[in-house]
Order: structure tokens, then sequence, then C-alpha cells
């Protein structure tokens, strides 16, 4: 029984979630089959108990059929009529949380069986309830899209169809409702794009960006076009400042009249932002995008249902690391670890340990901690390449390196999952950390002043070089004086 998807679904429900389905299943405007109900009392007493592994077929047709012969048939009807009940309960319970939902659907129903003084009436207090709302949300354009359309097209038929001006508000928030949706999944698709081999066909994007960009007035009466309408031109438009800037003015706002999801996308997009800058070698950004995170922890706005995203945690702990703050970052490692996904904790938490034994130069204890990564994905593939090709340099074990070195770059050659630009990023890279490997394997037989020479000419075309991965850190290595 527990390897039932069923059994799965009601156990990962919460204390309080169980107690509501239960409820739910036992109302007979929803359920009237006793039997269902008894056996949802039954496998829930199961998983109250920790049993409900041991709770088998035939043990429960005895419990809710005692005269009867085992007919599991009779057990699979009962187990099918309570996933549509579950299902049901799940919708209903989704429908609770969608803010103004029920108050549309009610409208809707007296609209349609000519309920006119009940639609004038819920019309006039979810109006007032929207007027006093702080927080902008696309739920609340939509809402006032479907009110607009209600009360436009009622007041059309059957009070002044001379008045058309609840019908443009309907053409208005429709647009506005469209727009968000649009702007917000394009910020999200587009920085897929960039960091997979992807390719997305955006439609209508460029035209909804141009009318923004004609309509100002547009962006400054909603908070949400202008945080989206900010952040994809961030995107597209890196090496301009001015998006930026206005996404940190966002931030020292305090985020007021932001809803949550959208003060988590204003903090990742704003991680993204000093990622990418910090990749192509600008070292300033690396201490405001820690503060960043600092801040995005503190209040929440990194967890999404309690679960913190790995690649979150990932860059947390590399810029911990980088910029030598270990005793916070190891508290960070223990104290977020039961906070990943089940199913990628103990990779993550792995990978992220050998990070911070590298960075302490544990080098030992950093390649048996990083040896036990699964490459589950091209992400821990590739990081854990480089980390590993950093700590055998730190330990000057030249053939491991150079043997990795090749791995790797045939790795690269062959891989599907990485674009053109990331292959060439890697393999300047590669051919970088190549020839500074061979300058620091000569040392012992070159002048100390030649090998620095080397080194300061290496360093230069490293500079130099527009698309290196892992840039700073071969800057800071090809900067060490080699010893005399």
């Amino acid at each position: 029984m527990e390897q039932s998807r069923l059994v799965r679904t009601i156990a990962e429900l919460q204390p309080r979630e169980r107690e509501q389905f239960l409820l739910f299943v036992s109302s007979p405007y929803f359920n009237q089959h006793k039997k269902t109900t008894e056996f949802l009392e039954i496998l829930l007493r199961q998983l109250n108990l920790g049993r409900a592994a041991a709770l088998e077929k035939e043990t429960l047709f005895a419990l809710l059929f005692p005269t009867e012969n085992f007919d599991e048939q009779k057990i699979h009807n009962l187990m099918s009529g309570l996933k549509k009940l579950l299902l049901r309960f799940l919708a209903h319970q989704q429908l609770g949380e969608k803010e103004y939902l029920e108050d549309l659907l009610a409208m809707e129903w007296a609209y349609g069986r000519n309920q006119f003084d009940l639609l004038t009436q819920k019309a006039r207090q979810l109006e007032k309830n929207l007027d006093r709302e702080s927080v902008q949300m696309t739920d609340h354009t939509y809402a006032r899209f479907r009110l607009n359309y209600l009360m436009g097209y009622y007041g059309g038929q059957f009070v002044d169809r001379t008045r058309s001006d609840t019908l443009q508000g309907m053409l208005h928030f429709l647009d506005s409702w469209y727009l968000e949706e649009k702007l917000r999944h394009a910020c999200h698709l587009t920085a897929h794009e960039i960091l997979v081999n992807a390719h997305y066909d955006f439609g209508l994007l460029k035209d909804s960006m141009a009318f923004l960009a004609n309509h100002p007035e547009r962006l400054e009466e909603n908070r949400v076009l202008r945080l989206y309408y900010t952040i994809l031109n961030s995107l597209r438009e890196e090496d301009n400042p001015t998006h930026y800037l206005a996404l940190k003015d966002m931030l020292a706002d305090g985020q007021a009249g932001f809803s949550p999801k959208d003060r988590q996308d204003l903090y990742h997009f704003s991680y993204n932002y000093c990622i990418t800058k910090i990749n192509k070698g600008e070292k300033a950004f690396q201490r405001e995008l820690f503060e960043l995170y600092q801040r995005g922890l503190e209040g929440g706005f990194l967890l999404n249902n309690g679960i913190i995203n790995e690649w979150d945690f990932k860059n947390i702990t590399t810029l911990g690391c980088s910029l030598k703050e270990f005793a916070w970052t190891e508290s960070f490692l223990e104290d977020f670890k039961e906070l990943l996904p089940p199913s990628r904790r103990e990779n993550a938490y792995l990978y992220n340990l050998g990070n911070l034994y590298y960075h302490k130069k544990m080098y030992d204890q950093a390649i048996s901690t990083l040896i036990r990564v699964q490459f589950t994905d091209i992400t821990y593939h590739l990081n854990t390449t480089f980390l590993m090709i950093r700590t055998y340099h730190a330990k000057r074990d030249t053939d491991a390196l150079l043997s990795l070195l090749d791995t790797f770059r045939i790795y690269i050659m062959r891989s599907a999952h990485i674009n053109t630009e990331q292959k060439k990023s890697y393999q300047q890279f590669l051919r970088f950390t190549k020839k500074m490997v061979m300058i620091r394997h000569q040392i012992d037989y070159l002048a100390p002043a030649k090998a620095a020479q080397q080194l300061e000419n290496l360093l230069e075309q490293i500079r130099n070089t527009a698309n290196v991965v892992n840039k700073i850190w071969l800057e800071e290595e090809c900067g060490v004086e080699p010893a005399a």
C-alpha cells in the first residue's frame, strides 16, 4: 500500500491538511459512500502511527468487509474513488488560496442567472476590497479585468449602452494582465536561454516591449510591469548599468507594494545580474552579491515553500568562500542543509562542503568529498570538475591535473548541452590553465625573473580575453609570484 501514489500523496499532506481532507470526504455533499470514508480513516490512522508500510490490501479488506472473502477489485474501486476525492479536495484548497476568485465565480453565476442585485452588490464590495490593497499583484489585475468585463457588459445590456468607461477599463486591465504575465515569463525564459542551450519564440514580446516604451505612463502606474520591464532590459542589455541601478532602487525602497513572488524575482534577478558581472571578472560585485544574499536569507526571499534552491545554496557558499567568510559559510551550510530539496540534498551539500574545504586549504578533504558528488546534471559535472582542477593545482599534482584537463576538454567538445559561446569560454579557460600549469611545472628549471615574466605575459593575455570562465581565479593564480 505504501507504494501507491494515492498513499504517497496523502502521506505528504501536512497534519492539518489530513484533518481537512477527512472532513471533506466525510461531508455528504462531496461523498456519500461510507466505505470510502472508513477507508480514509484507517489509512490516516496507519499513517499517523507510521504503519502504512505494513498495511496490506488483504488486511485493509478484512477491516472494511469482515464478513466477505477478499476481493481485490473492491479495494481498487475504493482507491479510485478516494483518488478522485483527493484531487477535488486539492482543487478546492487552491480555490481558497486564489484571492477574489470565489467572488468572481459567484458574480459570473449571478450574471448568468440574471441575479443583478447580487451581481452589483458583489461588484461594489470587490471594488472596495481591490482599492484598499496596498500590494499590487497580477491576480488583482486579473480580478479588475473580470470585474470590468462583467459590469461592462451588464451595464451595456441593462443600464446605459452609451457608457463605455467600464468596457474601456476592461480593455485596460486585460492589457495590463497580459503584459504582466508576458513579461514575467519572458524574464524567466530569457534567463533560461542564457543559462542553457535553449531557444524560445517569444511571439508578441517585441511588440509588447515597444508598446511599453511608447507608453511610459503604464510603467509609472503599474509597479509590477515596471519591475519585469526593468528585469528584462537588464537581461538583454547587461552592459547598460541603468537597469540594474533601477532594480537597486526598488530594493532600497523596501520592496513596498510587491507580492512575495515579485519580491523573490526582484532579488533573484538582481543576483543573476551580479553573477553575470562576476563571471566577466568584475570583482566588486562579489561583496555586493554576498550582502544581497544575506538580506534575502534574512527576509526569507530565498525560500520557496520552505525550500532553498540548490543553486542559490551553491552561489552563497562560493561567495562566502571567495570572501573568506569561512565561519559564516560553515554555519550556513549546516543551518540550511535540511532546507534543500530532499532528492538533491546530499549532492548539493557534498559539493559545497568540498568547496569550503578547498578554500580553507584542506585539499585532501576537498578531494575525498568531491569524488562522492554524483553528476546528476551538467551543472554538477562542470562545477565539480572546475573545483577538482583548482584543488589539484593547489596541491601541485601536475599529472592528475593535466589528465583531468584533457578529459574535460573532450567532454566540453562533445556535449550537446553547452552552446557555442559557452564552449568557447570553457576552452579559453582550459587553454590558459594548461599554459599556467606548464609554467609552474618548469619553475624549478627557469630563472625566477623568466618564470615571473612568463606568468605576467599569460596574465596579460587572460585580462585581454573577454570570454573566459573562472577568469578571476586564473588572474589570481597568475598574479602570484613564483618561488625563487
